[in-house]
């Protein structure tokens, strides 16, 4: 007696119709797309969690270190542009809700330190320098002013105020500006720090390459050690030239 094969089906997908075939391959790609659409949508929500909770104590612990703002930050979420992680605005830290965001900016608590220590940074200039600021109605329209000079102040206090408390290492998106105002505040202290950036900051020939240093000779600063002083020229004339 012939031994019985099991039932083979004869419907390959080499046989099928392409606009079958085509089909089959949108609903798979379809399906893992929502899979990764709803697995960001879980991570975000987990971190923005867990970043509403720790906010509060991301405020204490920054008005340790500068100034006191006479308000609470709020924390908002809305959909800002893709690769735009977060931003400072008027009283609120606002960070960026899409949930392909996550995959460029996936730890959102740097995002949100780096972005409440700008509202701090910001007080402290327009209280040093209110030329800096522009107004537009109750609106502060910090990012309307393009100058080199504010970015560095502006960008490296924040990034100073975020590493020194929680001891990371700088973002590399900030690294030159970092490193320009750090021999500052190393020195004179946050307040005191920002108010010497504000009221003399860099002229346009101090940020040029082997000028650097002579703007921290201008405000007094120590600076002893030579394989510090060519590693900070080296970093900013790389990153500012930018």
């Amino acid at each position: 007696m012939k031994e019985r094969q099991p039932y083979q089906s004869q419907l390959k997908l080499g046989k099928l119709p392409e606009n079958v075939k085509y089909g089959i391959s949108c609903v798979l790609v379809g399906a893992s797309m929502l899979l990764i659409y709803k697995g960001l949508e879980m991570y975000k929500e987990h971190e923005f969690n867990i970043i509403k909770k720790e906010f509060p104590s991301y405020i204490d612990d920054l008005e340790e270190k500068s100034v006191d703002l006479e308000y609470k930050p709020k924390l908002q979420f809305e959909k800002l542009s893709i690769g735009l992680g977060g931003c400072a605005s008027n009283d609120s830290v606002i960070l960026n809700n899409s949930n392909f965001d996550i995959l460029i900016n996936p730890n959102k608590r740097v995002v949100v330190k780096h972005e409440l220590a700008h509202l701090y940074v910001q007080k402290m200039i327009e209280k040093n320098n209110p030329f800096w600021i522009k107004y537009d109605g109750e609106y502060v329209s910090y990012h309307e002013n393009k100058s080199m000079q504010f970015k560095i102040i502006n960008e490296g206090c924040a990034e100073y105020l975020r590493v020194k408390k929680t001891y990371d290492k700088p973002n590399p998106e900030y690294i030159g500006y970092y490193l320009f105002v750090k021999p500052i505040l190393d020195q004179y202290g946050v307040q005191e720090g920002i108010k010497y950036l504000v009221i003399d900051p860099p002229r346009e020939n101090e940020l040029k390459r082997n000028q650097i240093v002579s703007y921290y000779q201008r405000l007094g600063l120590n600076l002893s050690e030579s394989v510090e002083k060519e590693s900070w020229e080296k970093a900013l004339s790389t990153r500012l030239s930018k």
